[in-house]
């Protein structure tokens, strides 16, 4: 073996980098190759004094190319252990380079970048460079640029997030940031396309039918209730669609041991297609457990903050969505000042935090917010901010003249002049129970010359009697709640064997929209833009494989919710 190569298997990198400087000052033709060769070694020992020795007596004008490269990355690297950050950034200034060359150029640009206080850049950087390595080698690089995400105020990843397109690679990690300073992340807007006709018996292209598909979802605990209406759901577009391939059930249970139980059973049986599990904590330790051949559509999201499943396909029915498409809805009607009002509940303080902050992200502002307390009769307090911002439009105004008689008569407000109330819209989220009251009250104010926008939650079932006091409030719902859509088998036939279809049938719908949005999953998000006809509106995926749901506007009319698009803000 050769002494050189003896002595770094041995683990005697000091030995090696003698030799080398031995051979270049004996083989004088080939001297820079073996003092770039000691230069390295003794790199690799972490001995960059020894490294600067050697590069010190390197002459550049007889290096080639190839090892003038060599000498600037090895200088670099010399530069960034001394600190000599703009040195270094100067150093690797380079033209375009081979691959294993251009991950040590970016890995020494992010550590240069970072050591002078440049954190942004150097996660932009520590993304480059992820591309290039090995997936062994892109955990620790990911930690790096989270690490240095870490190290921006809210108001820097905010501003980045909203520079950044829909299918910047960044976004979820910077999302991911935000979660974990306990702030929720806007979500960007995405394009609008054509419409896949996803009829069984449709050519059109995308869909992969299913082969063997387990669905994980749990059927005893506490989310039993829950998993079953999704489960029958499930299965009833699977019959319909009178799909070949095999579906079976696999109870989770309610922790995340059952879930990875339920999860290996399937694989064990042959399973390799997977939808669920449906409870946040499972779906973290499913995600974790599984192996690239595994593909899995996820049931709800991963818990906030964490980077488990950041690539994976994801489908929930979380109030966040919710918030975020009336926002949505609102702001592309030139709606931009919101009074806000919802619950001390979670689902409400999510849904009116996501409606605040996509708002916000796009322009608009919330005015003013109130939160009562759900069970409550009067509202007065709550509301008191409310009517503080809304100005109310006067029904006449007093006469500039000098004949008292002719100044206290009133003068009528000229109709075509829009009146400005100070604030364009009211959006709730409360129950239903909790808006029959509610809504009275801003109407007693005046606030139903605005439009008022509410979360789903304010419909349960049809109760035209005691929803009269609702009469004129919008709000986004599934169209398959409301017996609309001819995509999926009719709510009412399937109410008449499956019960859920009547009293769940959000949750009714969430299954079925499952069940054909695996099979197109890949299509929506290779394809931007496509929509999937389902039955909770149309569906996208968005480029980090999330599920984004568009629903269909109703609004309150002889105490109904009847299917009517949201009018635009008035000039």
């Amino acid at each position: 073996m050769d002494p050189v190569a003896e002595r770094i298997a041995a683990g005697d990198l000091r030995a090696a980098a003698g030799e080398y400087e031995r051979l270049a000052k004996s083989e004088r033709k080939l001297r820079e190759h073996y003092q770039l060769l000691a230069a390295r070694t003794w790199r690799d020992e972490g001995d960059f004094a020894e490294l600067g020795r050697v590069l010190a007596t390197i002459k550049l004008k007889k290096l080639v190319p190839a090892q003038r490269l060599e000498f600037d990355l090895l200088s670099a690297e010399l530069a960034v252990s001394e600190q000599a950050f703009e040195r270094a950034l100067a150093l690797l200034v380079m033209p375009a380079l081979p691959s294993a060359e251009q991950s040590r150029q970016l890995e020494l640009r992010a550590r240069a970048e970072s050591g002078l206080n440049r954190p942004l850049d150097a996660a932009r950087t520590r993304l480059q460079l992820g591309v290039l390595l090995n997936p062994a080698e892109r955990s620790g690089n990911i930690d790096e640029m989270v690490s240095e995400l870490g190290k921006l105020p809210a108001e820097s990843l905010v501003a980045e997030l909203k520079a950044l397109p829909a299918d910047a690679t960044m976004r979820p990690y910077i999302e991911v940031m935000l979660q974990r300073q306990k702030l929720m992340p806007p979500r960007a807007k995405l394009p609008v396309a054509g419409v896949i006709n996803p009829a069984p018996n449709s050519s059109e292209p995308g869909y992969r039918p299913v082969q063997k598909l387990a669905l994980l979802v749990p059927t005893r605990g506490e989310f039993a209730a829950a998993g079953e209406v999704i489960r029958d759901g499930f299965l009833s577009a699977h019959f319909a669609r009178k799909d070949a391939g095999k579906v079976q059930v696999f109870d989770t249970g309610a922790s995340r041991k059952t879930a990875l139980a339920a999860f290996q059973q399937a694989i064990d049986a042959g399973f390799t297609q997977f939808v669920g599990p449906l409870e946040r904590e499972q779906v973290d330790a499913v995600l974790l457990a599984a192996k690239p051949q595994h593909q899995i559509l996820a049931l709800n999201q991963p818990a906030a903050g964490s980077l488990t499943g950041i690539d994976s396909f994801r489908f929930g029915l979380a109030p966040e969505n919710d918030g975020a498409a009336a926002a949505d809805a609102l702001m592309d009607l030139a709606h931009k000042r919101f009074i806000v009002v919802g619950t001390e509940e979670d689902w409400s303080m999510r849904a009116t935090d996501a409606f605040r902050v996509q708002v916000e992200a796009m322009g608009g502002s919330v005015v003013a917010l109130a939160r009562i307390k759900s069970g409550t009769i009067d509202f007065a307090n709550e509301l008191a901010k409310a009517a503080e911002v809304f100005k109310p439009s006067p029904t006449a105004l007093p006469a500039a003249a000098a004949d008292s008689a002719i100044a206290s008569a009133p003068v009528l407000v000229d109709p075509a002049v829009p009146h400005d109330y100070g604030v364009d819209a009211v959006f709730i989220a409360v129950r239903v129970s909790d808006a029959r009251l509610l809504v009275p009250q801003l109407r007693v104010r005046g606030l139903d010359a605005l439009p008022i926008v509410a979360a789903p939650q304010v419909f349960t079932t049809a109760n035209p009697a005691l929803d009269g006091d609702l009469n004129g409030v919008s709000f986004l719902d599934a169209p398959w709640a409301h017996n609309q859509g001819d995509m999926q088998p009719p709510r009412m036939d399937l109410a008449e064997f499956l019960p859920g279809a009547l009293q769940s049938p959000r949750l009714f719908a969430f299954g079925m929209d499952a069940y054909l949005l695996f099979s197109y999953r890949e299509y929506l998000r290779d394809h931007q833009g496509s929509q999937l006809p389902g039955a909770n509106g149309r569906l996208q995926i968005d480029p980090q494989g999330r599920v984004r749901r568009s629903p269909v506007w109703f609004r309150f009319i002889e105490g109904a919710p009847v299917s009517q698009e949201l009018l635009p803000a008035r000039p």
